[in-house]
């Protein structure tokens, strides 16, 4: 599957939700379950947003764009991207379903083939964003509540400019409004059965999945082994000097981090949206 094949395939959510380790699994599946070359191991799942990938295939130099103008441009890079048989067909993606300025899909749904959605906690995304961004747990719970752009600083980064709306926005996007076919996975799926949840999304994006691969894979890309593959190597998505870019993982490691009135803050403001994607057990 994937060279050549016909549509795009999302591996959406908000950041820290897991995506890099859906991302690094399927890398692995898709070669067999063979283990990953640290610390770049995923060049075949790239993000979307890329810059490179965006000057490629659009003919333009983002850098010589302002933020709006490339974020308008994105739809036709992504129809560009579909239309290019070399390219990645699984691409990694941390905006928000939505629209441009000019009304048109971010995405659009016609070069959309499947989308894999990873939804976490958000109390857990809290802590975990905070490490990931080295900002305070307080500064990250803002984030959560009042959305954010990533990469749209006053000079180019590697990343084109992303939308993070507050959390609870975002993942009702992927979860109600986006048209195409939606596999919605939780983190705390990954965790507790791996094997079982890599299966279900190689079966909805049409990736084969022989057993012995799968075990391979699901060996290859525990979060330990991937803890210890950045601590020898390093990791090309780690942005904090002071963090890891893999953490523990622990499901609900948000207690004994966060205070309870923040917790409680959080649960209180997306609960609406937790119960949609079943984070409420």
């Amino acid at each position: 599957m994937m060279a050549g094949e016909s549509g795009l395939v999302l591996i959406a959510s908000f950041p820290k939700s897991g995506n890099t380790w859906v991302r690094l699994a399927l890398a692995s599946l898709m070669r067999g379950g063979a283990p990953l070359s640290f610390p770049a191991p995923v060049p075949d799942i790239p993000i979307c947003a890329s810059r490179l990938r965006f000057d490629e295939l659009m003919g333009v130099e983002s850098a010589d764009l302002t933020p709006m103008e490339a974020y308008r441009l994105r739809p036709a890079m992504l129809r560009q991207w579909a239309a290019t048989p070399s390219e990645p067909r699984i691409l990694k993606v941390h905006d928000a379903w939505g629209r441009t300025p000019d009304g048109e899909s971010l995405f659009p749904p016609e070069v959309i083939r499947a989308v894999v959605h990873v939804v976490r906690d958000p109390r857990d995304v809290c802590v975990s964003f905070a490490a990931h961004l080295d900002v305070s747990i307080e500064t990250s719970a803002r984030y959560l509540s009042q959305g954010l752009w990533m990469a749209r600083g006053s000079r180019p980064v590697i990343q084109l400019p992303q939308w993070l709306p507050p959390w609870s926005e975002h993942v009702l996007s992927w979860a109600e409004d986006c048209p195409c076919p939606v596999l919605t996975i939780r983190f705390a799926d990954m965790r507790a059965d791996p094997r079982g949840t890599l299966a279900r999304i190689a079966h909805h994006i049409g990736l084969d999945s022989p057993a012995d691969a799968l075990d391979r894979a699901v060996a290859a890309t525990t979060l330990e082994a991937m803890a210890a593959a950045e601590r020898r190597f390093g990791f090309v998505e780690r942005q904090s000097k002071n963090n890891q870019f893999f953490g523990s993982g622990r499901v609900g490691g948000w207690r004994g981090v966060l205070s309870q009135p923040l917790g409680d803050s959080i649960r209180e403001a997306h609960a609406a949206a937790m119960t949609r994607v079943g984070l409420n057990e």
